[in-house]
């Protein structure tokens, strides 16, 4: 059913460019939908020329870009970021009721004040604000910006439900427009643009050649240039529906599932690694790339589509593919080392109401997390009723540092339930080892912490033994020096028995060193023979790149309990060095030495003992220890504690089994062995990132966003200034989150399908009809063509059923699409922006088609679909502070494949404008820099693409050097060269030849750089 239409909104919608002010603003409709917007934003540039482009950093701004974007990106900044830190840490001193300093935070302040504050908040002044402590560094960086800019403070335009803003009611089929030129009009949605356009006096430009048209639908569609031969078929057919069996032939390749599935995952803010924190890898996202991907291909209606990125798994006989859609709502970048586990959960519940209110709806309700919405009608109470959906809906396993989000399984169901059997008695044997582990360690604990005296004294007594060990020297004092006389020295590999492997090939000639193979603890046992009893020196000779240090065991008793302990600057042989580690007791004949770690052990590479005749041993806690009744590890921890002058407090270590008694002891090693067994019985079971159903939960209204003060309960609904007030709560026994799936496809809601088709719209033309994509509120813009819109959305859902190929035919088969791209002085002097659509804009293309495009001309392309290119454990960190990246980009596949990793993307997608991963995107800029052209001139795709290029080409028999630029241009370009390229390149190619006299295949080289200079030009990027 759909809504009648306002004829309120209709008449200040379609106002169009009716007088200077109107003219001024491109066709912003100002009369009675001006809705409190200040033009002071505009005229004063409060954040166009500061404090956005901090945050943004120095992008180049096209040259049109009209200042109110940047005054709404900043407006949503400051109510996002800085009112909410101004509100929580400063009002109360310089609020409406104190205004300590003579200074007010809760309203504008002067650039003066602005200077102080941001000296005050830097504590680099005498007066230090907040006098509690310095603020976090995140709201410390977002506070000293915002001053050093001059503490823009946008005005706050609001609208009301009640003021019938044209989003928020739903849309209406309106009639067609007659227009004067009713051939060109024909199609309905022409008539809507040439209505505009005959308004204002203006004509659409001509329509485009055929050859640029091809081009344009090609890339539009699939991502990639056509072919030669595939221009030539279409030039050849001349039937009046030649273009529209080009598009079915376009929306019937893979490719086409690769490029709009790529245009959806900016909107989902897709990513293979979590970024911020912890940029931990995100094995199995993948998944649900290739379900979009796959999802585009098959055409699946775009309810469908969106209803299971948001509740598949609720759906009835939801199978794997409706698990792996709501990976949607996993996806986002999370602090998973915040240590505040209830903040980390809300901020993970925040993210996904803003990636969804802004990507279903185009609504900014994130705003509304400390405060009711300052532009839009979206009270607090509402975002709470709407974050208690997803408070209900299990995103994470888990809160704690480093938290872990929630896997689901897939594929077999055999499988699935094999796996959950194992693990239901992995669980029951482990909740009984807890249980004993427990009552053992608590009662143990008890028994230490009655001995805290002889602890302390053994503490002390064990420091004094270390001092002794401090004054120790190598018994070789080069890494590769002699052994004096009376030294043993025994080489690492040569033990008695270990868990360890030796390597002798991996670190240096002849060099063996001892590394991990995974089983914990590690230990290798040496059997050493000496002549006489007494005390000996151990010293090691080891590298080590972190520290990793050893106990030393000498015939079962504790001698050394921290040897090699120090970090030598890498594990390679040139990082080796010889350390003195202590001296302990050793009996004449055999001795059994043992070296041993819990994790991880150094590359040691030789032991050395030496005689020290009349010399004390240097610890002896083994023997301080169970001399007194006590335990080592206990012991060791007391004198770590009293060095460092800290409170002395008695714990277990953190592994403590083998300090229980022998029945306890033993029952707990048979049970771990029985979880160890059981675990390798486990199936091997695909997993996908996907949430789950969690308990359903009211949340209370968090006053200025701190869930540690709260107001009124908000029972789960959805927005009310889309539902209107009188819609019903949700019933107490269900999460509503597949009621608001049903919600967001419902025909009574306004904005779903508007947004979507201006998404579309947006992707095929350059721009929206609302300019904003991801908002539709207060401070986004009015539609340029409103009737279009909703024209577009309601034939969208009534007459395509949501199918996403039927709109794509739709716009291409309109005059509007296959305009070509001419200049018209007077209406660019009108309409700078081309909102108005009088001729089709010039696009340059993404990143991903930039470098795809590139290897495709070269027959690099590798065409393989899906899967995942990264090789990582999961949870793996995907960043390094060692300059190692661990990642590989130098796969032929598709960009769309390539990993996407926050905090480090790809060199090519930041040359090219690929946008910040971490928040959703459905409008990513196109900028003009340097560095651009510095790339496709310099690098290694471009090298060896141009290379492959020009070898190609030489390797045809036959071929005339005419025809090779023909067939350059042709491939590269999609048209022939003409005389004057033809002429120029012959020139060009005997010249380079001679100055590339002394390089392997002079010719080749020529041509390379003939092929590169083609690849590097406006013409190849950009799309007319």
């Amino acid at each position: 059913m759909i809504a009648k239409r306002n004829p309120r909104i209709i008449r200040t919608m379609s106002s169009g460019f009716s007088d200077p002010s109107e003219r001024a603003g491109l066709g912003r409709a100002v009369a009675d939908h001006r809705v409190g917007r200040a033009q002071s934003l505009v005229t004063r540039g409060l954040f166009a020329g500061g404090f956005l482009l901090v945050f943004l950093g120095a992008q180049a701004v096209p040259p049109h870009t009209p200042k109110t974007t940047l005054g709404q990106d900043g407006s949503a900044i400051f109510e996002s970021k800085i009112r909410p830190i101004l509100q929580a840490k400063c009002v109360a001193c310089h609020g409406p009721n104190l205004q300590a300093g003579d200074i007010r935070l809760d309203e504008p302040i002067s650039a003066d004040v602005a200077a102080r504050l941001a000296k005050a908040i830097s504590y680099t002044d005498e007066v230090e604000m907040p006098p509690s402590g310095k603020l976090p560094p995140d709201e410390l960086a977002y506070l000293t910006k915002w001053a050093e800019a001059g503490a823009p403070w946008p005005e706050t335009p609001t609208i009301t439900s009640e003021a019938a803003f044209w989003a928020f009611v739903a849309p209406q089929h309106p009639d067609v427009p007659e227009v004067t030129d009713r051939v060109w009009g024909k199609n309905p949605i022409d008539a809507f643009i040439l209505e505009k356009l005959e308004d204002k006096g203006f004509e659409p430009a001509p329509p485009v050649d055929r050859r640029t048209l091809i081009r344009r639908a090609t890339f539009d569609l699939t991502g990639l240039p056509p072919t030669p031969q595939e221009i030539e078929a279409f030039l050849a057919d001349t039937e009046p529906e030649a273009f529209e069996r080009l598009i079915d032939r376009l929306l019937a390749t893979p490719a086409y599932g690769e490029r709009w599935g790529r245009h959806w995952l900016d909107v989902a803010r897709y990513a293979d690694s979590n970024g911020l924190d912890e940029n931990l890898v995100f094995p199995n996202a993948w998944r649900y790339r290739d379900w979009v991907i796959n999802a585009v291909n098959d055409d699946k209606p775009i309810d469908e589509f969106l209803k299971e990125q948001l509740a598949g798994d609720l759906l009835p006989n939801a199978g794997d593919d409706e698990i792996i859609a709501t990976g949607f709502l996993s996806i986002g970048a999370k602090m998973l080392a915040e240590d505040d586990p209830d903040k980390m959960e809300y901020d993970i519940i925040d993210e996904q109401i803003d990636t969804f209110s802004k990507a279903y709806l185009g609504l900014t309700m994130a705003c509304a997390r400390c405060h009711d919405h300052k532009f839009d009608p979206i009270p607090a109470k509402d975002y709470y009723a709407l974050a208690g959906i997803f408070k209900s809906t299990k995103t994470m396993v888990n809160h704690k540092v480093v938290a872990q989000w929630v896997e689901r399984p897939i594929g077999s169901k055999a499988d699935q339930e094999k796996l959950s059997e194992v693990e239901a008695e992995v669980k029951t044997r482990r909740d009984t080892a807890d249980e004993k582990r427990k009552a053992a360690g608590d009662a143990l604990l008890k028994e230490i912490r009655a001995k805290k005296a002889e602890y302390e004294a053994a503490g002390r007594e064990l420091l004094e033994r270390d001092g002794a060990k401090a004054n120790l020297k190598a018994a070789i004092d080069s890494p590769n020096g002699d052994a004096p006389s009376g030294a043993i020295v025994w080489e690492s590999e040569d033990f008695k028995s270990s868990n360890l492997k030796v390597d002798k090939g991996g670190y240096g000639k002849e060099i063996g060193v001892l590394l991990n193979i995974g089983k914990f603890p590690n230990f290798a046992d040496y059997e050493i023979e000496v002549s006489a009893a007494g005390p000996y020196q151990l010293d090691l000779r080891y590298a080590a790149g972190d520290a990793r240090p050893v106990k030393i065991f000498a015939n079962g008793t504790l001698v050394i309990s921290s040897a090699a302990s120090k970090v030598t600057g890498g594990f390679y042989p040139q990082h080796q060095v010889w350390e003195a580690e202590g001296i302990f007791e050793l009996k004449a004949g055999k001795n059994l030495i043992r070296i041993e770690r819990e994790n991880f052990v150094p590359h040691i590479d030789k032991l050395l003992l030496i005689p020290r005749p009349g010399q004390k041993p240097t610890e002896l806690l083994g023997a301080i220890a169970s001399g007194q009744g006590l335990l080592a590890e206990v012991v060791r921890a007391t004198a770590d504690q009293i060095k460092k002058g800290d409170e002395i407090k008695l714990n277990l270590p953190d592994k403590a089994d083998h300090l229980f008694e022998e029945p306890v002891a033993s029952e707990l090693k048979q049970l771990e062995k029985e979880i160890a067994d059981l675990n390798k019985t486990k199936p091997v079971v695909p997993m996908a990132m996907a949430v789950r159903e969690g308990e359903p939960t009211n949340l209370k209204v968090q006053l200025r966003g701190n869930y540690l003060t709260e107001g009124e309960e908000a029972p789960r609904r959805f927005p009310t200034a889309v539902t209107g007030p009188d819609h019903p709560e949700l019933a107490s026994d269900t999460t509503g989150r597949l009621e608001l799936a049903d919600w967001i496809i419902d025909e009574k809601n306004p904005l779903t399908a508007r947004v979507f088709v201006n998404r579309v719209w947006r992707w095929r033309f350059g721009r929206g009809l609302v300019g904003t994509v991801d908002n539709f509120g207060a401070l986004g813009d009015l539609p340029s063509h409103p009737e279009l819109l909703d024209w577009l959305a309601t034939t969208f859902v009534e007459e395509d059923g949501w199918s996403l190929k039927k709109l794509h035919k739709r716009l291409m088969l309109t005059n509007t699409y296959q305009m070509g791209g001419e200049h018209n002085a007077e209406a660019a002097e009108f309409d700078p922006e081309n909102r108005l659509r009088w001729k089709f804009s010039r696009k340059r293309l993404e990143a991903e088609a930039i470098r795809d495009s590139i290897l495709f001309v070269a027959g690099q392309l590798d065409r393989e679909m899906g899967g995942s290119l990264i090789n990582l454990n999961p949870r793996q960190y995907v960043t390094s502070n060692n300059n190692i990246d661990p990642i590989k980009y130098d796969s032929r596949r598709r960009s769309l494949y390539l990993p996407v990793i926050r905090s480090a993307l790809y060199d090519v997608y930041t040359a090219f404008d690929f946008g910040d991963p971490t928040v959703m995107n459905g409008n990513r800029p196109s900028t003009t820099v340097a560095p651009q052209a510095l790339f496709m001139l310099n690098s290694s795709i471009v090298l060896s693409a141009s290379k492959d290029l020009a070898a190609n080409m030489l390797a045809q028999e036959g071929w005339t050097d005419s025809q090779r630029v023909q067939h350059l241009y042709q491939t590269c370009y999609g048209r022939p060269a003409s005389a004057d390229e033809v002429s120029t390149a012959l020139e060009f190619i005997p010249k380079f030849e001679a100055a590339f006299g002394k390089a392997e295949n002079p010719r080749l080289s020529a041509w390379q750089s003939l092929c590169k200079s083609v690849l590097a030009s406006n013409e190849f990027v950009y799309v007319e």
